[in-house]
């Protein structure tokens, strides 16, 4: 459930930055301001892994409400993305979207080892990832069928933020019923 959770969490992220030029450019930007946004996107992500999300998980004690915080971010962020309509508004909203997803690698590197201890990081992140791997590469397409299908960016946006709040639920729904447990050792050791 954790698993599926972020991967549709992360459906906004990835599905928006894939479609993100030729929106801007949509919308009436210039190639090389549309080009401008999206790196200052990148930017603001970076400086709010440092700035940002580090002390806000580390504020709150634990990697819960955080993600429902990155969650709802990256929502209003991919719905606001539908309201750019000059550069300044392409810069703002890059700027907001970038702060949301800078969220992302901190929260998936803490959540698995303070939920289930860290006897089994790695297998677990690394079955997470195939979730969000395949979610991805899936988005994507799904998003190009609904913007070939109607010609207009709009649904497309609307059905990727639409799955946000069931990734949320789902990560509200999972995680362990108590604190985890010690380091179990392998059979045959």
């Amino acid at each position: 459930m954790m698993a599926a959770g972020f991967a549709l969490i992360l459906l906004a992220p990835s599905s928006s930055t894939v479609f993100m030029f030729p929106y801007f450019s949509h919308r009436g930007l210039a190639p090389t301001a549309a080009a401008a946004a999206i790196s200052a996107m990148s930017l603001f992500q970076v400086a709010s892994r440092i700035g940002l999300w580090a002390p806000v998980i580390a504020r709150l004690g634990g990697v819960r409400t955080a993600i429902y915080l990155w969650g709802g971010l990256l929502f209003v962020s991919t719905l606001a993305m539908l309201q750019v309509h000059h550069e300044t508004g392409a810069f703002l909203m890059a700027a907001f979207f970038g702060v949301a997803m800078g969220g992302n690698m901190g929260l998936q590197l803490q959540i698995w080892p303070e939920y289930f201890g860290r006897s089994a990081v790695g297998a677990i992140s690394g079955t997470a990832h195939i979730f969000g791997g395949i979610v991805a590469a899936v988005g994507p397409l799904a998003g190009a069928a609904l913007l070939e299908a109607t010609g207009d960016f709009t649904a497309m946006y609307y059905g990727t933020a639409a799955v946000v709040p069931a990734g949320i639920l789902l990560m509200a729904a999972g995680g362990p019923s108590g604190a985890p447990g010690p380091a179990r050792p392998r059979r045959g050791s």
